[in-house]
């Protein structure tokens, strides 16, 4: 799991899934740890746009 900037300020009493923590699979773990700057939407937007691309996955395969 990967926690991005949240967007959202929760109450200490707050209980739930945040919005900012994704689970990522092997292969794009890699590339979305280093995206916790932004939030989650967009390093997902940028993790595909890097696949469309055909950079190289963690895995090293092209997308």
């Amino acid at each position: 799991m990967v926690y991005s900037r949240s967007t959202i300020d929760y109450p200490d009493d707050w209980t739930g899934h945040p919005e900012n923590a994704v689970w990522f699979c092997a292969e794009h773990l890699t590339l979305a740890e280093d995206l916790t700057h932004p939030t989650a939407l967009e390093a997902i937007d940028r993790i595909r746009a890097q696949q469309s691309h055909g950079s190289p996955t963690a895995s090293g395969r092209t997308g």
